[in-house]
């Protein structure tokens, strides 16, 4: 047994994801891996380069070749919305959503709009209800 299954189930209160579900091709796969892993009552806690949901934000960004939209770099692209899907279908809760700013930005921070965001911190729970539903999800596309 080696890298995660080397983990006994039920080991942290908290898993620190960072930085790594853009680079993954399959990141609902790696999410409901990590749901094991966790304490009844862990959480799960996601930070990642998103896209900005905001057009005018988005071609901000990219004008300035923002590090996060490059292809080359990051295998999925997503938004907040997408990315808190992505955690539903893997079989998680939202229980929070925050938007990093920098320290100088500090007393404007709860002004950041979702839609205008580069990066995101979310929290999430596992959840039985979403779990079985996306157990049911896989079972309908599988194929026969």
């Amino acid at each position: 047994r080696d890298g995660l299954d080397a983990v006994p189930d039920g080991s942290f209160d908290f898993v620190w994801v960072s930085d790594v579900l853009e680079h993954t091709d399959s990141p609902r796969v790696v999410l409901r891996r990590l749901a094991p892993k966790l304490r009844d009552a862990g959480l799960l806690l996601v930070f990642a380069s998103v896209l900005p949901e905001n057009r005018v934000a988005r071609a901000a960004f990219r004008r300035q070749e923002y590090p996060p939209f490059d292809s080359k770099a990051h295998f999925q692209q997503v938004t907040v919305p997408t990315l808190r899907h992505v955690l539903e279908r893997a079989g998680y809760r939202t229980t929070a959503v925050k938007i990093p700013t920098p320290p100088r930005l500090a007393r404007v921070s709860g002004l950041v709009l979702h839609s205008l965001a580069s990066r995101v911190l979310i929290e999430a729970a596992p959840d039985p209800d979403l779990v079985e539903l996306a157990v049911r999800a896989e079972l309908r596309n599988a194929p026969r």
